[in-house]
């Protein structure tokens, strides 16, 4: 169960500008949650973010792409954050937009 889960059912989730760490499966199984932005101030982000988040259809990152955490790719930094993600979802970083096309990222 995600840790933000039992509390937090707004379709738009806005994270506080001074949060550092997003843990693992913090928004798992938010059926309602349509959009995300992670705030610039984040450097570690958890696995599985947004498992299983069927409505999410936006997610921003605050930060440019070069800052993906932990020197991951693109790729594999959205595979990741973003697993059992709807096939129309677009994750937008602060220099560039991806979409996912037949289950892969690419830029837009």
């Amino acid at each position: 169960m995600g840790c933000l889960r039992n509390w937090w059912r707004p379709s738009t989730n806005f994270l506080l500008s001074s949060l550092e760490f997003i843990g693992r499966c913090a928004w798992k199984e938010c059926k309602e949650l349509k959009s995300a932005t992670i705030p610039s101030s984040v450097k570690e982000i958890g696995d599985r973010l947004f498992l299983d988040c069927q409505s999410l259809e936006n997610v921003t990152f605050a930060f440019p792409v070069e800052q993906i955490p932990q020197g991951e790719n693109v790729t594999a930094f959205l595979g990741r954050v973003l697993e059992k993600r709807p096939a129309t979802c677009t994750a937008r970083f602060s220099n560039g937009t991806f979409v996912c096309v037949d289950g892969d990222w690419r830029a837009q």
